[in-house]
């Protein structure tokens, strides 16, 4: 219990100091820029058939930011600290990316998210520390090198390889305003992933087609807005086990984000199918 009070007593003192952390100049000759700082604190309450309760927390903080030495060279690092039920995590991301003064094409290179976890949410905002089930299938960071061209206005290439448990992982990406997709194929996992992420004003859908050693898994998340006015946004993820033909996953809920001058987070009610619980789930962040 101490150590939540201690947790919240930060939040609360970063939230006081700080109401919008993005872009910050951070040297004179403004090479240096602090992308984004983020902090926040999630609580999930799940209640099961026979009304009990169940509560968990997270706690996340980080930054990122980009140095830009030259016009052709930037260096990207991300810092994480969370805290899951009493479970400390550190993430750190390095990448130097070579580019083209106009930025259509570059190398990167470094341990940094796959041009596939690229389609989920960056985990230093409220979605990404929120996640989904289906992002979380989505094959995770790694050491390696992509490259990337834009082809046209709003259309962007792909292909990328890097080393996960020391062996080739192998990834394609194409990228336009209204859809994204990706395809990867690692030796180490001996499994093949494949995405489609569509974002328009009507719908946010994230679809994942999984093939690890011959179990293959098809997975959605979808977001449909109700209304401006309403600000509550309808939300689907589930997954289903194609060779067990069994519904892995299954969840409706209600989500509703919120934003004030100092405040900023989202409030979510859902049904889920597997545990045969409601859940509730409150973020705040900065």
């Amino acid at each position: 219990m101490k150590k939540i009070t201690v947790i919240v007593l930060l939040w609360a003192v970063s939230l006081a100091a700080f109401s919008q952390i993005k872009n910050i100049v951070a040297s004179e000759d403004s090479s240096l820029v602090m992308d984004n700082i983020y902090v926040g604190v999630l609580n999930n309450t799940s209640f099961n058939s026979e009304l009990k309760a169940e509560s968990s927390y997270s706690f996340r903080a980080g930054g990122m930011a980009t140095w830009k030495p030259s016009n052709w060279l930037d260096v990207w690092a991300v810092g994480i600290y969370g805290r899951t039920d009493n479970k400390d995590v550190v993430i750190n991301f390095v990448s130097f990316k070579i580019h083209s003064k106009s930025n259509k094409i570059g190398l990167e290179f470094g341990r940094m998210p796959t041009l596939s976890t690229e389609l989920t949410n960056m985990p230093l905002s409220a979605a990404g520390q929120f996640g989904t089930w289906v992002e979380s299938q989505i094959i995770s960071p790694a050491v390696g090198a992509k490259a990337k061209w834009t082809i046209s206005e709003g259309e962007k290439i792909g292909a990328e390889l890097n080393l996960r448990m020391e062996k080739p992982e192998y990834h394609l990406k194409f990228e336009s305003d209204v859809f994204t997709m990706s395809a990867c194929y690692g030796e180490a996992l001996q499994k093949f992933q494949s995405a489609i992420l569509l974002k328009t004003d009507r719908v946010y859908s994230l679809s994942v087609f999984d093939n690890c050693q011959g179990s293959n898994l098809i997975a959605n998340f979808t977001s449909i807005p109700l209304g401006k006015k309403l600000g509550l946004e309808l939300c689907l993820d589930a997954g289903y086990r194609i060779d067990t033909a069994e519904m892995e996953k299954f969840e409706l809920g209600l989500l509703k984000t919120f934003k004030s001058k100092w405040l900023k987070g989202l409030l979510y009610l859902c049904y889920k199918y597997e545990t045969k619980s409601v859940d509730t789930c409150i973020l705040l962040n900065i």
